[in-house]
């Protein structure tokens, strides 16, 4: 089945075509210092005019790069504005800390854990007390060959939003997560398992309330979330119903994300 939505490019075939040319830009660099006879002279500096090519092609790469995220977010600055959210594509520190410290515990769950800093943009819609949001956030891990960039798109309601049943809020919190195998296979034993649903165990890890689980996962949600991509999660519970995908999103997909987890929520009991 086809997922419902999928990550912005992330320009693979771009970072490719860019190392290449550097490299081969090497090849005539080297070539016309051993034809004047440069080699002699530089000895082993000789690598550091040769790698002049591949240095350029990388800062080129970064700008290029730079641009389409950009142009990126300006797509998702117009999807958001068209769904009635009120946007901030650089919102302010304290901005952030805000969000952050009203999100905490449910951030937790989610692996957005390193604190306001790492929140990208933010957008809000809805009256206070009800208000819901939808963010971006970014974090890197390691350095060197396990450097890793952490990036995820979320959505969040409270429970006492308009468009979610009644008594939501004074439920335990219970956690769906469509991961890889490997991952899933480190958490395993931290899964819960409800009875009769073998279906969703196959796909999905569930962690936290079997009460919540049982309550909220009707069959018609469970048919939905059939459309969810890989590394989709929900956490529902707690004060709050919130979706994370690990990726960031283009405005397009930023679309599909809004339709998808709507359609979900509509089938909450």
């Amino acid at each position: 089945m086809k997922a419902a939505y999928r990550q912005a490019n992330q320009h693979t075939l771009m970072w490719l075509t860019v190392v290449l040319f550097g490299l081969a830009g090497q090849l005539p660099v080297m070539w016309l210092m051993y034809s004047l006879g440069w080699e002699k002279k530089l000895q082993a500096w000789v690598l550091v005019p040769a790698a002049v090519p591949l240095c350029l092609s990388i800062i080129f790469g970064r700008w290029r790069f730079a641009r389409l995220n950009r142009q990126r977010l300006l797509g998702v600055s117009a999807t958001l504005e068209s769904l009635g959210f009120m946007a901030s594509m650089e919102p302010k520190p304290e901005t952030k800390t805000s969000f952050w410290q009203s999100m905490e515990k449910v951030m937790s769950y989610m692996e957005m854990d390193r604190g306001s800093e790492a929140v990208q943009w933010l957008a809000l819609r809805g009256e206070e007390g009800s208000r819901m949001a939808a963010w971006e956030y970014l974090y890197t891990t390691g350095g060197g060959k396990t450097h890793q960039v952490h990036q995820f798109t979320g959505l969040a309601w409270p429970a006492t939003h308009p468009d979610l049943p009644e008594g939501l809020g004074l439920l335990p919190g219970c956690h769906l997560r469509k991961t890889g195998r490997l991952q899933r296979r480190a958490w395993r034993k931290h899964e819960a398992t409800v009875p009769g649903m073998e279906a969703l165990h196959k796909i999905w890890a569930l962690y936290g309330s079997v009460e919540t689980a049982t309550r909220v996962l009707t069959p018609e949600m469970l048919a939905v979330l059939e459309r969810s991509p890989k590394f989709e999660s929900w956490f529902i519970g707690d004060g709050w119903v919130c979706c994370r995908f690990r990726s960031d999103l283009d405005g397009k997909n930023l679309q599909l994300f809004w339709d998808h987890a709507h359609e979900v929520l509509k089938r909450l009991r």
